[in-house]
């Protein structure tokens, strides 16, 4: 182990098991946790190593986790109904709506008279609930 100049041992940190905390979307706190230092160690070394402050390299970084879930989120939308209408309306932008139209002028509850009685019965519970 190396000393920093006043005898003390610095701290050994595993940079893959880092890396792997920020792909992970860890905070500092619970890198600096994981790897059994404190969190102004960890932003200390993390300056040394890398020539950049925390909040960058977790930038860079946690851009391979959040492409590993983005893969994981399409090959389930190949499984799961669910899965598929969350990205289409997420990254697709589409719309899961029901609207009810009738005539402006009228409030709903008469608008609900031009329908059919078991849509009516049927919009009337939805109503309650």
């Amino acid at each position: 182990m190396a000393t920093n100049g006043k005898g003390r041992p610095k701290i050994e940190i595993d940079w893959k098991q880092f890396e792997y905390y920020c792909e992970l979307q860890c905070t500092l706190r619970e890198c600096a946790d994981s790897l059994n230092c404190s969190e102004r160690t960890l932003e200390d070394r993390v300056k040394e190593h890398y020539n950049l402050r925390f909040c960058d390299v977790f930038k860079l970084k946690r851009q391979k986790g959040l492409m590993s879930l983005r893969r994981n989120m399409f090959e389930l939308s190949k499984k799961s109904a669910d899965m598929s209408k969350f990205l289409a309306k997420n990254w697709l932008g589409m719309k899961d709506t029901t609207e009810i139209i009738g005539d402006e002028s009228k409030p709903l509850r008469h608008t609900i008279e031009v329908i059919d009685s078991d849509t009516k019965k049927a919009l009337a519970q939805f109503l309650k609930e």
